[in-house]
């Protein structure tokens, strides 16, 4: 690791791997930028490492297959393209809380059922549970 401070633009502080923001050379970067600005991108990036370090597991594939419905169908559903379906199914988006309700009442089941941050069993362990 880099034993120098970090002091470059607040647009580049969203890239500091959090492992590294006690390098952080807060008057330098307080002098490039405002005082409100600076504790809006801190305040986002300090977000970022605490909150939406979490993945957020799902079940909208296996659903929608169960419903037979298309990724095209759940999107016109619910309001979204379908290339959001796609990003949700393959965990690369994180819905917002009235597009995972959304996706949740499409399917007529809670949002329990559908997402997790804990892993879901596979279908072979959930029968193989069920016949124990």
């Amino acid at each position: 690791m880099d034993a120098r401070p970090f002091a470059g633009t607040t647009h580049d502080l969203a890239h500091v791997p959090p492992e590294e923001t006690a390098r952080l050379d807060i008057p330098v970067l307080l002098k490039q930028h405002s005082l409100s600005h600076f504790f809006v991108v801190l305040t986002q990036h300090f977000m970022h490492v605490v909150i939406m370090t979490r993945e957020i597991h799902n079940r909208i594939a296996m659903f929608r297959a169960d419903a037979g419905m298309t990724r095209r169908e759940l999107a016109d559903a619910v309001g979204v393209n379908p290339q959001t379906i796609g990003f949700l199914e393959r965990g690369d988006y994180k819905p917002s809380l009235e597009l995972a309700l959304s996706i949740a009442e499409v399917f007529g089941v809670s949002v329990e059922l559908l997402f997790s941050f804990e892993p879901f069993p596979s279908l072979s362990q959930a029968l193989q549970k069920g016949r124990e």
